[in-house]
């Protein structure tokens, strides 16, 4: 099971994978700092550039099924 920290450490190096602009970034950044994991994946999901990996995709389950 992920820590807290490992799943915070997780989200914030797919939200630098996969998001470009620094708006998008510093809303989800808030939303990762204050624990809304649901709200975070969802934005992650809604504004990638590129298609998840299957390695990022079951990280983000994994998060979203401990934290959500």
């Amino acid at each position: 099971m992920l820590s807290y920290k490992e799943a915070e450490r997780t989200l914030l190096n797919i939200l630098n994978d996969y998001i470009n602009e620094v708006e998008e970034k510093k809303i989800i950044l808030e939303l990762i700092e204050s624990g809304s994991w649901k709200a975070a994946i969802y934005e992650i999901d809604k504004k990638k550039i590129k298609k998840l990996t299957k390695n990022d995709y079951q990280k983000l389950k994994d998060i979203f099924g401990l934290y959500c």
